[in-house]
Formats: structure tokens, C-alpha cells, sequence
């Protein structure tokens, strides 16, 4: 079974790793240009499944059109640049525009603010569900696509992490699509053991995807290319079966 490499590195260090970003980007920019530096994903929220390929997830909002690069940062920090005056003008449409999604909306709602106040919030609590629900059966298809690239890759280790995280990242926003809403808060800390028993709780989740996730947990190198491949194939066409009915 493969097991995340747990990372020897205490949240208050790691914490002290996003303070340094933080201070770094402010120093770069200068502390007027930024509206706010948000900080989220597995490093900050989620310890039981932080290994050492997880990245440093951040998102830089600017108050204007900054006239200087990103400084140089670590290979393992992501980092997103939104424009606060973009947003302005396209509202919650900008982020169907970008790569992302809506519903990135809700998930930087949740972020901490290493500097600045976190405009999102207020952002959030005006997006009509029907937007977030789109944008979570968009992420799940985009996501399908990802995953069965990942799972033709020639790198066998590398390949199992990564079919583990899509396929867990796919079934929690199908996850957030039945129950028609978004909230990480009962997901943080959690081990994927917990993520599965959660699915299980919800009577619509189809039982052969929780069959593959609990094979991908507990004899992950064993899975098959085709196992993977159908289970993309599975979700989607459930969440296509669910946008019909709706529709």
C-alpha cells in the first residue's frame, strides 16, 4: 500500500515557510501594490496528507497592475496572481474565465491572509450556487482529463501519488455536487481513510467509485491503467447523468 511521506517539518515551521514567502513578495512589491497575500492547500490545511512533492499553495492579489516580476521562489511554491481591478470589472465571471473555476472563489474564501484582509469572503457569499455547482462539474471533467494523462505517464511512483491525489481531489467536488454545496472545513487534518468514509455517508455516491478508492488506498500499486481510466470515465458520466436531471 502506498502511504503519503509524512513530513518531519512541524505546522509551525511550515507556517513559518508562508510567513517567509509572504515577507519576501511584500519586500518585492512593496506593501501598497498588494491587496493581499492568501495562503491554502495541503501545506496549510491538511498535514496528514503533506509530503515533501507538496507544493506551498499561495495567491496574490494585487490593488493594481504591479510594473515588476514575481521574484525568484522556491520550485515548490505555486503561486496564482489574481488583479483586484479585473476582478472588479468581470466579477465572479473572471474566474470561469480563468483556468480555475467559480467555485476557486469558495476555496480562497477559506485561505488565510498572510498579509492584507481576505477579500473573498464577502465575494463568495454573493456567487449563485447554480455558478458553483457549474463550475465544480467543469472542474471534474477538466480533472478526469488530467487524471488519465497522469495515468499513462512512464513514472510508476510518481504516477500512483498523483492518480491518489486527482482521484480523492475528483470525488470531493463530485462530492460537494450531490450535496449541492462547498465545505472543506470537515476535510482538514483528514487522512483519505476519512475521505471514504465520508463518501460513504452520502446515499447517492455510486458504490463501484467507492470500491476504487478504497482499492487506491490499500493497494494502490496493484490498480490498473484501465481501473483508473474507468473510474473517470464512471464519474463522468454521473455527473452528466446529474446535469441532465437538473436541466
Amino acid at each position: 500500500m502506498y502511504k503519503a511521506e509524512q513530513s518531519l517539518v512541524s505546522k509551525d515551521i511550515r507556517m513559518g515557510t508562508f510567513v517567509g514567502l509572504k515577507e519576501k513578495l511584500v519586500q518585492h512589491f512593496g506593501p501598497r501594490q498588494i491587496l493581499a497575500i492568501l495562503a491554502y492547500g495541503t501545506r496549510m490545511s491538511n498535514a496528514a496528507l503533506t509530503d515533501r512533492r507538496s507544493d506551498y499553495d499561495i495567491t496574490i492579489v494585487f490593488r493594481n497592475y504591479p510594473d515588476r516580476n514575481l521574484p525568484r521562489l522556491p520550485k515548490n511554491v505555486d503561486v496564482t496572481v489574481l488583479f483586484w481591478p479585473d476582478i472588479k470589472l468581470c466579477g465572479a465571471e473572471y474566474f470561469r474565465l480563468y483556468n480555475h473555476g467559480e467555485f476557486y472563489i469558495i476555496v480562497l474564501s477559506g485561505a488565510v491572509a498572510l498579509h492584507g484582509v481576505n477579500p473573498f469572503k464577502k465575494l463568495a457569499k454573493e456567487l449563485p450556487m447554480e455558478n458553483v455547482l457549474r463550475s465544480l462539474r467543469e472542474q471534474i471533467l477538466l480533472h478526469c482529463a488530467k487524471l488519465a494523462t497522469i495515468a499513462m505517464e512512464s513514472s510508476p511512483e510518481k504516477s500512483i501519488r498523483n492518480i491518489r491525489k486527482y482521484s480523492f481531489r475528483i470525488s470531493q467536488n463530485f462530492y460537494f455536487l450531490l450535496r449541492q454545496r462547498v465545505s472543506y472545513r470537515e476535510f482538514v487534518d483528514a487522512p483519505y481513510e476519512r475521505w471514504i468514509s465520508y463518501f460513504a455517508k452520502e446515499a447517492e455516491f455510486p458504490s463501484v467509485l467507492l470500491e476504487y478508492l478504497r482499492r487506491l488506498e490499500e493497494e494502490s500499486k496493484s490498480v490498473t491503467i484501465k481501473e483508473v481510466l474507468m473510474f473517470a470515465y464512471h464519474i463522468k458520466q454521473e455527473v452528466l447523468a446529474q446535469h441532465e436531471a437538473y436541466t
